[in-house]
């Protein structure tokens, strides 16, 4: 109940009751990869990079666990550039490149891993 709540705050923009929903749920269950994701997104909503990259972390942490295979699908790829973009926010501009990198390994014509390690190679000058 309090998972879909969260998509439903978090869909009409209403991020403070997403993340509500979404911490709810997730003290209840931690184990669960999306929750911690769709909370991440809604965090990057909210523009609290930092919330969100915690977030992302997780969910990185636990799709590994869930599958080795996981490491080169476009999801990770996805999560990769998530977590470079809010590293640039924090000025972690190597950081940010290095995740950026990471994308490319598995997709190196992922426009948004591109055009962040552009971003962050410029900020690092």
């Amino acid at each position: 109940m309090y998972e879909q709540r969260g998509h439903c705050y978090r869909l009409l923009d209403q991020h403070q009751e997403a993340i509500k929903g979404y911490v709810k749920v997730i003290e209840l269950d931690s184990s669960k990869e999306w929750r911690h994701h769709y909370n991440g997104m809604t965090y990057s909503g909210l523009r609290q990079y930092r919330g969100a990259l915690q977030t992302k972390k997780t969910y990185i942490g636990l799709r590994l666990i869930e599958s080795a295979n996981w490491i080169e699908s476009e999801q990770v790829a996805y999560a990769y550039t998530n977590i470079g973009l809010a590293c640039i926010e924090f000025s972690q501009y190597q950081k940010a490149i290095d995740r950026f990198d990471k994308a490319l390994v598995i997709n190196q014509n992922y426009t948004d891993a591109n055009s962040g390690k552009e971003k962050a190679t410029e900020n690092l000058k």
